[in-house]
């Protein structure tokens, strides 16, 4: 199979004849690439360094050489006779500056990598590092892999405009023709896409005059969108272990989601697993998004009350699926705003980090067998066999069941606020005859 992407070992090579002096020709012979690969690569991954010469301080102004201005800035304490000669760099200030460009960067090789001029030259450089290169390759391809993305911060500034004009009845496209395409940085496609996927909350397809009256069009599976692809930022899997070696004591709580069939329109499984009790709450949604998660915690805030939630759910440790990039729902009071929550991330492809999660949905699939649709089931089914679940006996808890060590831990009021019910050890079933 012919390898379309460059590798680290090339990218390395790459840089290795930028050093040299060699030509893109000749780079893109030894690494069995197309001249014209290597340009776009070196031109996608340039590194612009300001940093100025020996005995001279970065300064790219063109007007530098003839430059007579004295006091350009508010600093009254300057000694300098001259604003040229000033190191805190002052072109931000100074309405005279005007940028000056390198005439070499604009042509190949685009960098400054074997540049015989460099340790004389203060003006802003530029350097193709193959570290870097390949850092942000594989960034690039886990975000393409992981669908669109719209950051929190962006999705709540846009939520109220877009809202007041699908309340006007307003199409996509007229709200972009009256605001301008700049004003919401995403195109009527993209806009269309986050609408039909649940990113905006109070805004969907019935929001809009003529969407609902289409029948749906196929979708791709794979092009599911991450409401906020920054949301590990701070809640990785480091930053968990650092926070249960300072709060040792912690309950801990593993989550996931369980799948029948694959596909569009399944429904699936929100599992919530305690691990000091072993004991699993089970939602089922009707499709995974972030939405889904962030109404089932909704309801088990209004159902337990602050504190209640505060006293159960201390802190979680789930993975890195679309359905769960949106944790501030999960973690904080929708009344106050206080941290209620902390929520955490397991490594990609690490789901042994929670493992006792994934070995609990083994006693799923004794009654819902893997491939098999959810579609069929309500949510009393999935108490049903969630109930049956917690009842059975577990050799770890010294032969008692999940929720009777549960009961011990947070009471039996606790218990019938989240719908768990005690199953007789005669009546308990984990067979699919269970929901049959």
């Amino acid at each position: 199979m012919k390898e379309k992407h460059l590798t680290s070992e090339q990218r390395s090579r790459i840089q290795n004849g930028l050093n040299s002096g060699k030509s893109f020709k000749e780079i893109g012979r030894e690494i069995g690439k197309d001249c014209t690969s290597v340009s776009r690569e070196v031109r996608r991954n340039l590194t612009a360094v300001q940093k100025g010469c020996y005995g001279k301080s970065f300064n790219d102004c063109a007007l530098i050489e003839s430059c007579t201005l004295k006091e350009g800035c508010d600093d009254a304490l300057c000694s300098k006779s001259r604003c040229r000669g000033c190191k805190a760099g002052c072109n931000s200030q100074c309405k005279q500056y005007v940028k000056k460009v390198c005439q070499d960067l604009l042509k190949p090789p685009y960098v400054c990598n074997s540049c015989k001029k460099i340790m004389k030259c203060s003006i802003e450089k530029r350097f193709y590092n193959a570290a870097e290169a390949q850092e942000s390759y594989r960034k690039l391809l886990s975000n393409a892999r992981s669908g669109f993305s719209i950051d929190e911060e962006t999705r709540k500034s846009l939520e109220p405009l877009i809202k007041d004009y699908t309340g006007r009845g307003f199409s996509v496209h007229a709200m972009i023709a009256a605001e301008g395409e700049d004003v919401f940085g995403f195109c009527e496609k993209t806009l269309y896409t986050y609408i039909d996927s649940g990113v905006f909350r109070d805004v969907g397809n019935y929001s809009l005059p003529r969407k609902i009256r289409y029948r749906p069009r196929r979708k791709n599976e794979r092009a599911r969108v991450k409401v906020d692809k920054k949301c590990a930022e701070g809640r990785t899997f480091a930053d968990f272990k650092k926070f249960v070696r300072a709060n040792p004591d912690t309950p801990i709580i593993q989550m996931d989601m369980v799948e029948g069939k694959k596909g569009i329109g399944e429904k699936v499984i929100l599992t919530i697993h305690f691990l000091n009790c072993n004991l699993m709450l089970m939602f089922l949604r009707d499709f995974k998004a972030a939405r889904n998660v962030e109404s089932c915690f909704c309801r088990l805030k209004t159902s337990l009350g602050t504190e209640r939630y505060k006293t159960l759910f201390r802190l979680i440790l789930t993975d890195n699926g679309s359905e769960f990039s949106d944790p501030e729902p999960i973690e904080t009071s929708p009344e106050t705003g206080e941290l209620l929550c902390p929520v955490f991330y397991c490594e990609p492809n690490r789901s042994d980090q929670k493992g006792a999660c994934e070995v609990n949905h083994e006693m799923i699939r004794r009654v819902i067998p893997k491939g098999v649709s959810l579609n069929p089931y309500t949510q009393e089914d999935i108490s049903k066999l969630m109930n049956h679940i917690n009842s059975y006996p577990r050799e770890s808890l010294g032969n008692r069941t999940p929720y009777e060590m549960f009961v011990f831990l947070y009471g039996e009021e606790s218990a019938d606020k989240l719908g768990l019910r005690r199953i007789d050890n005669k009546d308990t079933n984990l067979k699919p005859s269970l929901l049959n």
